[in-house]
């Protein structure tokens, strides 16, 4: 691949100022200009040199920021560098000149007029110059924009500025920290620079931007992102990046989403049972039953003492002792309930129902007692020493057993006859078939809590989800739809 061009720089010989005897020849054309980007560039210089010939080269009327430094050879052409590194652009008025020497031979000389000139400033294009991202679960903090060269100028190195994006609404920023890292590639982030892009004029390069780390929190973040060719010209490009949060492309947020959603649920179903099913309505229904108890039990003993009144002048009088003590018993002990315990509802239900049966008992000796006082009232003493710590249906058979040898007396009350228990297995299968039917109307519910919050919170807040405010929103839907759903269901199942 060299030869042809080795032969054209042959084939130009005598472009210098060397006679066709002479041993060095000047391949370059004369005069020679080094084009600068913001003060810096170079040029190659090339000739050939006879054999046993020695060329010194040196510049002259340059400042010592122009400089010679060696280069390759091409074939049997040597060449040079002319080095300028001003460190600042230069302006048209500042473009500088002088001479570069070759010395050889006894005293012979060649010269070679060198110009120090700035390149025009590039022109370019970006696209998009607006941006809109959604960096939620999934997507990349990159993206990605194309350079198009619209000048005369080789871009070579694109730097960008450092980069602030602001949440209008929760007024949280995202600093993305300038990384000045100079790197060769098409990959940078704000604040960095990328060099030997050679993009020629009329070409398109594209660039990837690395947005790392993401933003502090959800919200809709805008900024404007500056993007510099070859240290002289610049355009712009406006972001507008949607987030969740927090670390919104991430699960993070989804994940945070189903735990506000399950705590909302957890929440209605604990208030549900607290006020409904088994805390403060159960335990308000068992002290309206307690006063309730009180005032029959107190019926109760306004009866014995009117009974033992009115039978006083019998012989022997008629007394009720035993009832009367096992009366004023239950009756503090209703009092005691009232007063204020430390039972659950279930329990304070379960002493309520006892109570309920006490009073049962009580009432049915009141009746039997009623029964034998005019024909038998020797045994008002006899039913009044039965103890009432057994069932109901076992009390009522002893009082019936006092009365059985006395057929004239008619028995007040008679015991009930428990129904047959279902079998073991029916009973068994019923269990299970419940246990099932409350799973099912539980996931039931909790789906529809889910789907709910999902399509109604999640899905339309989509890219900006993830507020404080969010969650407890979440968590309130979850809360008042999980207890409306039971409610309901509950209203389905009452006949």
């Amino acid at each position: 691949m060299r030869m042809p061009f080795v032969a054209a720089l042959l084939f130009v010989l005598g472009a210098g100022s060397a006679t066709a005897s002479d041993p060095v020849t000047i391949v370059t054309p004369n005069p020679v200009t080094v084009t600068t980007v913001r003060g810096v560039g170079e040029t190659r210089v090339f000739y050939t040199v006879a054999a046993g010939t020695t060329v010194k080269t040196h510049l002259t009327t340059f400042p010592g920021t122009v400089e010679i430094k060696p280069a390759d050879p091409v074939g049997p052409v040597q060449s040079l560098r002319i080095v300028a590194a001003i460190g600042k652009p230069l302006l048209p008025s500042e473009a500088f000149s002088g001479v570069l020497i070759f010395e050889y031979g006894n005293g012979q000389s060649q010269q070679v007029a060198v110009t120090v000139t700035e390149a025009p400033a590039a022109t370019f294009t970006v696209d998009p110059t607006q941006l809109e991202l959604c960096l939620a679960c999934g997507n990349p903090l990159k993206f990605q924009f194309h350079v198009t060269n619209t000048g005369r100028t080789v871009i070579e190195d694109i730097d960008l500025g450092g980069l602030m994006l602001r949440d209008g609404t929760g007024g949280h920023q995202w600093l993305l920290p300038d990384k000045k890292d100079a790197k060769t590639g098409t990959e940078l982030a704000p604040g960095g620079s990328t060099s030997g892009l050679h993009i020629l004029p009329g070409a398109t390069k594209t660039l990837t931007v690395d947005l790392a780390p993401g933003p502090p929190a959800a919200g809709t973040y805008s900024g404007v992102l500056k993007v510099i060719a070859n240290k002289t010209s610049s355009q712009a490009i406006a972001i507008t990046a949607r987030t969740p949060g927090p670390k919104g492309n991430t699960p993070l947020p989804f994940v945070l989403f189903l735990v506000s959603v399950v705590v909302g649920a957890i929440i209605a179903f604990l208030l549900e049972r607290f006020f409904g099913t088994g805390g403060l309505a159960e335990r308000a229904a068992a002290m309206l039953a307690l006063e309730t108890l009180r005032d029959h039990f107190g019926e109760v003993r306004t009866w014995i003492s009117a009974y033992e009144q009115a039978h006083a002048a019998d012989v022997p009088p008629l007394i009720l002792p035993n009832t009367r003590t096992l009366v004023d018993i239950d009756i503090d002990a209703i009092d005691d309930l009232l007063a204020g315990s430390d039972l659950t509802p279930q329990e304070l239900t379960a002493r309520v129902n006892e109570l309920r049966t006490t009073l049962r008992k009580r009432e049915l000796l009141r009746r039997y007692v009623e029964a034998v006082t005019s024909s038998q009232p020797s045994l008002v003493a006899a039913l009044d020493g039965v103890g009432s710590a057994q069932a109901l249906t076992a009390y009522d058979a002893v009082l019936q057993a006092i009365i059985t040898p006395h057929p004239a007396i008619v028995a007040p009350a008679m015991a009930q006859t428990a129904a047959p228990a279902a079998p073991a297995s029916k009973r068994r299968w019923w269990s299970i078939r419940l246990w099932l039917m409350k799973l099912v109307r539980q996931l039931a519910l909790i789906i529809a809590v889910f789907l709910t919050a999902y399509i109604a919170l999640y899905a339309v807040r989509g890219c900006t989800f993830g507020s404080p405010t969010d969650y407890a929103t979440v968590m309130l839907w979850a809360l008042g739809v999980t207890g409306a759903g039971r409610a309901l269901l509950a209203d389905v199942r009452r006949p």
